[in-house]
């Protein structure tokens, strides 16, 4: 994921705006910052309002901001005789956040290209009048990603790293998929697919939950509905132990000839693992070295 940035310019005084100036918040005034809907290009409007709503979640979630309620939202340019939609210029943008007394403003676009999506977004400072940050990027990979996308943009505004929850260990993949029911399928089930992923640690057999929501929606009931996570187990193929081979058949000769044999550990070790080795009768023949350490990186290495 590449990002382009430039210092602060004021809007219009230049003709290529990749830049960005994070948002800085004083605690004791914490800044009212307006999503407009995302404009999609190439995706369905029930795909773009979703995607539109992570958004406003992830800016809530940042803690560094307050996000302005979708209702305010949409009251306003009712007010102003637009749909959300229609604002897409920065002259609206910039209207839009005074009429809310935001102190910032996003708007941004996902497009489908042979690429994958190009993403672009703009974060206005409605007091100075400017493009305060941009991000501008190509998302190679299906539409559910995107919202791990959204998630960064969303934190990179505000100038902070999002501390994902619910990751209990490598194993969970920490894209999440995304599933979109609109009022022509809301009563056609959805397949979900998921699968283990292998260690090579004898861990036993592990359980994870497969974390449903949160739901974002415009329809109140359900945007207040916490699905059921669903429980799995995720079983384990690896076994510790030691593999010596040969154990027989060796040779030595008091005229100092020699022969060897390997050791392997059988499964990843969570810690380093020492096999001391001597000879049981020095005046017949000794061994080097003397003592063996497998960890994480040589366990299976001969």
């Amino acid at each position: 994921m590449k990002y382009l940035r430039k210092s602060e310019c004021l809007l219009f005084a230049c003709s290529v705006i990749v830049f960005s100036s994070p948002v800085k918040v004083d605690a004791q005034d914490q800044h009212r910052i307006a999503v407009l809907d995302i404009q999609g290009q190439g995706i369905s409007r029930p795909e773009a309002e979703t995607l539109t709503n992570y958004m406003r979640i992830e800016v809530a979630a940042t803690g560094a901001v307050a996000s302005v309620k979708q209702s305010e939202i949409s009251a306003v340019l009712s007010d102003m005789g637009m749909e959300e939609a229609g604002c897409t210029s920065p002259d609206c943008a910039l209207e839009v956040g005074r009429l809310l007394a935001a102190s910032h403003v996003i708007i941004g676009s996902v497009m489908k290209s042979e690429q994958g999506y190009d993403l672009d977004f703009q974060l206005f400072n409605i007091e100075t009048r400017s493009v305060q940050s941009v991000v501008a990027h190509t998302y190679r990979g299906d539409l559910d990603g995107l919202i791990m996308s959204l998630e960064k943009i969303a934190w990179d505004f505000m100038d902070l790293s999002p501390a994902p929850e619910g990751l209990q260990d490598e194993k969970q993949a920490p894209d999440p998929v995304l599933v979109t029911f609109t009022s022509g399928d809301w009563n056609i089930p959805k397949t979900i697919t998921f699968y283990g992923v292998n260690d090579d640690i004898d861990d036993g057999d592990q359980t994870y939950a497969i974390i449903a929501g949160p739901v974002v929606s415009d329809d109140t009931i359900y945007a207040n509905i916490e699905p059921t996570d669903v429980a799995v187990t995720n079983t384990n193929d690896d076994v510790a132990g030691i593999t010596v081979d040969p154990i027989g058949g060796l040779q030595t000769s008091e005229a100092g000839g020699g022969d060897t044999f390997t050791v392997v550990l059988t499964s990843e070790p969570t810690a380093n693992v020492s096999i001391a080795l001597s000879s049981s009768d020095t005046t017949e023949g000794t061994v080097s070295p003397s003592l063996l350490v497998f960890n994480a990186g040589n366990w299976n290495i001969l």
